[in-house]
């Protein structure tokens, strides 16, 4: 049961079953970030660490990136969207993007090469606001990395709930649902 709180004070209950996945992420500490990564300057990062956070998301997948944040104590996501060849947001029009081949997720063998042993990297970001037609390529890519790299989180942001009606309410579960069904996200 999902039980969504509107802006106005209402709530709506949605009942569902879905297999979300078997596997899980564990990770032994609570992370804490704010959508976007701070510029790459000591006073920008003095100022993200002194709001306590200590994850990084949108960190580029380069050494001088990842060892800034770890510099400064902190840990990251590597923005690897443009290491695959293909579409990972898709788009709200048909057609849905030709579907990924092999070829296409080797771009990401590099980057997990050089990264997989940094314990700075604790997953990777993947893509912001997937449309529907995206969620079997996203599939492929966190299959991909799963497999490669399975001690790693693979994230993707998913759109908010949108306005708060409860035909929207009921659009963003489906989207949610099918997010579940298809992708098999491990968080």
């Amino acid at each position: 049961t999902l039980l969504l709180f509107l802006e106005n004070g209402d709530t709506v209950k949605v009942d569902y079953e879905i297999l979300i996945q078997e596997k899980t992420w564990n990770e032994d500490e609570f992370f804490l970030t704010a959508w976007g990564p701070p510029a790459q300057t000591e006073e920008k990062y003095d100022y993200y660490s002194k709001a306590n956070f200590d994850l990084i998301l949108l960190v580029p997948p380069n050494e001088d990136a990842v060892d800034f944040v770890t510099q400064h104590g902190m840990r990251c996501m590597l923005y690897v969207p443009g290491a695959v060849n293909g579409n990972l947001r898709g788009s709200a029009d048909p057609p849905p993007p030709r579907d990924l081949t092999m070829n296409d997720l080797s771009g990401l063998d590099d980057i997990i090469e050089r990264f997989k042993d940094n314990p700075t990297v604790c997953g990777y970001f993947i893509t912001d606001e997937p449309f529907i037609n995206a969620f079997p390529n996203l599939a492929k890519v966190v299959a991909y990395l799963r497999e490669r790299d399975p001690g790693r989180l693979a994230y993707i942001n998913l759109f908010g709930s949108g306005e708060h009606r409860e035909i929207e309410v009921q659009r963003w579960v489906n989207y949610v649902s099918r997010f579940l069904e298809i992708v098999k996200p491990e968080l």
